[in-house]
């Protein structure tokens, strides 16, 4: 009988370094980086729409139900009726969609999960502190009395100030422990310790 052949080596867990896989990885590389500038590019395009607002820019909120003949629900009387909604967040979702939809077109997995990390970040990062921003501006414009609102300015430095006045009173009164006080306070100074 022949002698039986030597068994075959296991494949390799991981494929062997070639130098297509390299070039292929380079490639990857610099298309990872070109969608990152159009994704950026197109962040930037929709905050820029968004400063001149136009009648493009704003939707109605679309939890209302919408108003028609038949249902008479959503009228100019609800409140809420006439809120509008931005469409910067609708327009950055898209972006990611379409950076994230050309990565996985390529069918290069290292490619496909750089521009897919990089639209979830950009979306956390870039759009929530842009979303911040305009909304600290616009509550700015909601105090009392510096903007929209009627009303004092400075609310919070006013109760301040009253606190740390019934804290100098409270002081003033002499406030003592024990069982000594009922025996030496008068009533007026009963009185007020009580109030």
């Amino acid at each position: 009988e022949p002698p039986a052949p030597p068994p075959k080596p296991p494949p390799p867990i991981l494929p062997r370094t070639t130098l297509l896989n390299e070039v292929q990885s380079e490639i990857g590389g610099h298309y990872s980086g070109l969608e990152r500038s159009l994704l950026l590019g197109s962040f930037q395009r929709a905050f820029g729409t968004a400063s001149r607002p136009t009648h493009k820019t704003y939707s109605p909120i679309s939890i209302l139900p919408p108003q028609s003949a038949s249902n008479s629900f959503r009228s100019r009387a609800t409140p809420g009726s006439q809120a509008l909604q931005t469409t910067i967040v609708e327009e950055c979702l898209y972006a990611a969609q379409r950076s994230t939809t050309r990565a996985f077109a390529t069918g290069h997995v290292n490619t496909a999960c750089a521009a897919a990390n990089f639209a979830c970040d950009a979306l956390e990062r870039i759009l929530v502190t842009h979303l911040l921003r305009r909304t600290e501006v616009s509550t700015a414009s909601l105090r009392p009395g510096e903007g929209l609102l009627v009303g004092q300015s400075g609310l919070g430095q006013a109760a301040m100030g009253l606190m740390n006045q019934a804290s100098t009173l409270s002081k003033g009164v002499g406030f003592r422990s024990g069982a000594n006080t009922a025996a030496t306070d008068t009533p007026a100074e009963r009185r007020m310790r009580l109030q």
